[in-house]
Parts: structure tokens; sequence; C-alpha cells
């Protein structure tokens, strides 16, 4: 749904293929959305609510699962995603999903959710809940 942030209303939606969707970012115009059923980002233009592509960042990095969690960070463009196999969060290439840098949480998988407050990366874990920060 795209919301009018004044008062709430509808202006656009877009409907989906059915999938377990989990992580939601927005980055260069477009939204990610991440589909854990089959541990891909589906890429989507907003303006016409149409999936441009997907990226899939367990194939292009073997080893690793993802775990749901996604945000975005800018200069430079990554996409923030957790692992359910360590403690890290991870920066994701926006083009191909492969890992560029990556950060010790000092939480193991659990991580509900990823942002960025300029250049610092935040993640909230739900129990306990705690912040854990670090730059691009």
């Amino acid at each position: 749904y795209q919301l009018d942030p004044d008062t709430g209303a509808v202006l656009n939606s877009s409907a989906l293929p059915h999938a377990g969707y989990d992580g939601l970012a927005i980055l260069d115009g477009c939204v990610y959305a991440t589909d854990l059923d089959l541990d891909r980002i589906r890429v989507i233009d907003p303006s016409t609510g149409e999936v441009v592509r997907t990226i899939s960042p367990g194939t292009v990095n073997p080893g690793e699962n993802f775990l749901g969690a996604l945000g975005e960070i800018a200069a430079p463009n990554a996409l923030v995603a957790t692992l359910s196999n360590s403690n890290d969060a991870v920066f994701l290439n926006p083009l191909t999903g492969q890992i560029t840098g990556r950060f010790n949480t000092g939480v193991t998988a659990g991580e509900a959710g990823a942002t960025a407050i300029g250049q610092i990366s935040e993640l909230t874990a739900p129990r306990p809940m705690s912040i854990r920060g670090a730059k691009a």
C-alpha cells in the first residue's frame, strides 16, 4: 500500500505473488521485499507495483542463511540483512545480493527490523529489545 502521510488515505496498492514476506526496504526508487519462503528478495517498481527483478542472496553467498530483517543505507547504497547462522548482519549489493560487508550484532538470530539513520545501520531485536549500529 502507498499511503498519504498526512491523511492515511490509500493512494495506491499492488498485489504481490503469494509468499512469506518479512523485511521491507526502499532504495534507489525501488521497494525490496524479503520472500522467506524462497530465500529471495523481490524488487518492486512502486509506480507500477510490478516485480521488476529478483535477487537471490542465498545463491550468490553460499553457506549464508538469511533471516528476513531487511533495511537500506545510502552512500554507498546497500541493503542491510540479518543472518540466522551467525550473529552478523550484512550489507548486500542491491543489484546482485552479494555480501559487501558485515558486522557482529552481539545477539543470535532474531533481529526484527533493520534501517539506517545517516550512515549508521540500526537493528532491533525483539527479546531483549536492543539496538546495534554499524557504519556502511
